[in-house]
């Protein structure tokens, strides 16, 4: 139960602050996940195995707070492509890296 109160509050969330911009409720969501993978990806360009080691943290090790289910349903959009692009880059030598 608190998880589909926890991830109704998050889908409510990601779709107030673009709605107030005059976005419609289902593109809203785009700006967002845009937004949490551009951050990634910047903040990624100086620490790699952080934002790694951040989704890791953030989406695997799942705690049982309110707080932490929320913001679970939050970042997983958002960080899940960034994520994986980085799993790969990690993996490449440092030059093509």
């Amino acid at each position: 139960m608190k998880r589909a109160i926890a991830m109704m509050v998050a889908v409510c969330l990601m779709s107030f602050f673009p709605y107030q911009l005059g976005l419609p409720f289902p593109s809203s969501y785009l700006p967002v996940f845009f937004f949490i993978n551009g951050l990634c990806a910047l903040w990624s360009v100086y620490n790699q195995l952080v934002v790694i080691a951040f989704y890791e943290y953030r989406i695997h090790d799942y705690k049982d707070t309110f707080f932490q289910t929320v913001l679970k349903f939050v970042l997983w959009p958002g960080m899940i492509l960034n994520h994986h692009v980085q799993l790969v880059l990690c993996r490449l030598p440092f030059v093509v890296n």
